[in-house]
């Protein structure tokens, strides 16, 4: 299959997902019955049982938390990098820890497209073509106003 045809394919696919009429979590009767444990935080936290939705808006509460959280650890990780290179030590000891400045080179990673442009059948790229392993994992999104 061409890099081609396997774009269409998935241009296609897509198009048919977002097609499907996607059922409210109250019509599937799995989900209205189920109560998801959610453990105790911290020790002035009680264990709790939480419906679909109680859980799913914890989960995104929990994830706009983390997103801020890692925000200001970006902000602090470059403010401490430069504190280093302005510092001209590559380890320093600070309490229990010791920062250190590391330096990885860039991976190498073949582009189909500038094989191409030097002449390679598009064949030949597309048997030498391996898809990795696929994954399951479950994403939470704010409902659109055209899927609403």
């Amino acid at each position: 299959m061409t890099i081609a045809e396997q774009k269409k394919l998935t241009a296609e696919m897509e198009q048919q997902f977002q097609q499907q009429t996607i059922p409210e979590w109250t019509e599937i009767e799995e989900l209205t019955e189920i109560k998801i444990d959610v453990p105790k935080m911290h020790a002035e936290d009680r264990a709790r049982k939480l419906s679909f939705l109680k859980s799913v808006e914890l989960y995104k509460q929990l994830d706009a938390e983390i997103e801020e959280r890692e925000k200001l650890k970006k902000i602090l990780k470059e403010q401490l990098q430069a504190a280093m290179i302005v510092s001209g030590k590559d380890k320093v000891r600070c309490g229990d820890y010791m920062p250190t400045m590391v330096n990885k080179a860039g991976t190498k990673k073949i582009v189909p497209e500038l094989l191409l442009a030097q002449g390679v059948d598009a064949m030949v790229i597309a048997k030498a073509t391996e898809v990795g392993k696929s994954s399951t994992y479950l994403m939470i999104n704010p409902i659109k106003d055209k899927d609403k």
